[in-house]
């Protein structure tokens, strides 16, 4: 079963690695755009996954929590100035009650994150941006945890099989 996860994902990962124009100002946006763009960027890849806004809240810190079938994005920053500190993508690979099977989810949280990258490190190789995806996707699926650097941003992919089963991947500016 993990071997079968793993080549799901790592296949998964690596089909998502976009290629289109990117979107400049990486950062410098409302964490309440963040999942406009995203939807951009997998639209503009002929995907259909669409992350729909369930919620903002805050007055200084807004998070902002958009859905799609089987994954969750959070966006955490500031409205004014435009400022997001931290993008969460979010899929229980071993929800048993969930529509879709694990290859669904897995598909949904890499195409989340292949745009993400887009958006995040426009000037990031679409090479690069499939050899990061495919080696954070085998590390996390060995140690449980993986994290690399892109130009701009940080990235972290977290999966515990044993625990919760949650696939937790977080975006942050590089510092």
């Amino acid at each position: 079963m993990v071997d079968n996860q793993r080549r799901i994902f790592t296949t998964a990962l690596v089909a998502v690695a976009l290629a289109g124009p990117a979107i400049a100002d990486p950062f410098e946006r409302s964490p309440r755009d963040v999942g406009i763009a995203v939807n951009e960027r997998l639209r503009s890849a002929s995907l259909d996954v669409r992350f729909e806004l369930e919620r903002c809240g805050g007055r200084e810190l807004i998070k902002c929590r958009f859905s799609s079938a089987h994954t969750l994005l959070v966006a955490t920053g500031r409205a004014k100035p435009p400022w997001t500190r931290e993008i969460m993508i979010v899929a229980d690979l071993l929800a048993t009650d969930a529509v879709g099977d694990v290859h669904d989810r897995v598909t949904e949280a890499t195409a989340a994150l292949g745009a993400t990258m887009e958006i995040i490190d426009p000037e990031l190789q679409p090479e690069r941006r499939s050899k990061l995806l495919s080696d954070m996707a085998r590390t996390a699926l060995r140690d449980g945890k993986s994290e690399d650097n892109g130009i701009n941003a940080h990235y972290s992919l977290a999966f515990d099989q044993g625990a919760d089963g949650l696939l937790t991947i977080s975006v942050v500016p590089k510092r």
